[in-house]
């Protein structure tokens, strides 16, 4: 490497660096540090203008330094593993590529896995539906290509170039099937609402012998709870469904019922009415109206 392609933070020259996951890790040396502590660990992250560093640690030990950086490079593939559902690529012969000619907003589309890091090179980080773009329409001006992913849902932008085509019906996975039919279901059911990255619908009433053993906690989801960090709320959820009367809910996104109460949403099991039972009318006996007369 060329003296003037040093890369430098403040005074430490990056002796090592790995982007994985969400941050990329970095080992650095200043053997005229002042201090002392000639060796130093962060973290960094990178946006398409700037770099923001965190996180760092400083020592006279180069071995408990570098113990510090490959620490937190396994903690870094550890989330990554978790965040994967699968180690599955999508390759060309499974896209059809005669689409450049079409529109393709509202398609589909597949990204070269090799355009992709290496920890992400799986469907999950392939599949994307494009919003638009010039790079989307064939008169267009430009090359770039606007979307977000369909696992995540979080915004992308692509080079045309760097699309292998629109994903054929016959490989879809089972996930992107699932989640293309909550879209519809709630494009078409104006009474679903969203709230904690998860949507719902009201679909009944507790009994008036509604018992708690039908009730289970939460596991699956942690910020659908008060505690543990969670981010539940029960009157911001029912703001949520606009102020709606009803007690049982089903998520669109896993298909279960739950109940919300004021420190957890509950998953129930148990039965609920469809419709609200309206209390019955009091009527007045022959007798009663006799003696009114």
């Amino acid at each position: 490497m060329d003296k003037n392609d040093t890369r430098m933070i403040e005074n430490y020259e990056v002796i090592s660096s790995i982007y994985i996951g969400d941050k990329e890790l970095i080992l650095g040396e200043d053997l005229n540090n002042p201090d002392g502590h000639s060796y130093m660990t962060c973290s960094g992250t990178r946006t398409e203008i700037l770099e923001f560093y965190s996180d760092a640690l400083v020592g006279d030990d180069y071995l408990e330094i570098a113990e510090i950086y490959a620490n937190r490079l396994q903690e870094q593939i550890a989330k990554v593993k978790e965040e994967r559902i699968c180690n599955n690529v999508i390759t060309a012969e499974m896209c059809d590529n005669k689409i450049w000619n079409d529109n393709l907003v509202g398609k589909i589309l597949v990204v070269n896995p090799k355009y992709i890091r290496p920890e992400y090179r799986n469907e999950q980080s392939q599949i994307i539906l494009c919003k638009g773009g010039n790079g989307a329409i064939p008169e267009g001006m430009g090359m770039s290509i606007f979307g977000q992913y369909c696992f995540s849902e979080e915004k992308c932008k692509y080079h045309r170039g760097q699309i292998m085509g629109e994903l054929k019906r016959e490989f879809y996975p089972m996930w992107l099937t699932k989640k293309l039919s909550v879209i519809e279901e709630i494009k078409n059911n104006p009474n679903i609402f969203g709230y904690n990255g998860q949507h719902f619908v009201g679909v009944g009433y507790l009994p008036g012998n509604y018992d708690t053993k039908g009730t289970l906690h939460n596991n699956d989801n942690p910020n659908m709870r008060v505690y543990d960090g969670g981010k539940y709320n029960y009157h911001e959820f029912y703001k949520a469904s606009h102020n709606s009367y009803f007690d049982v809910f089903r998520c669109i996104e896993d298909g279960k019922i739950y109940v919300p109460a004021k420190n957890e949403l509950f998953h129930y099991s148990g039965d609920f009415d469809a419709e609200k039972k309206q209390p019955e009318k009091q009527t007045k006996s022959k007798k009663h109206k006799e003696a009114e007369r």
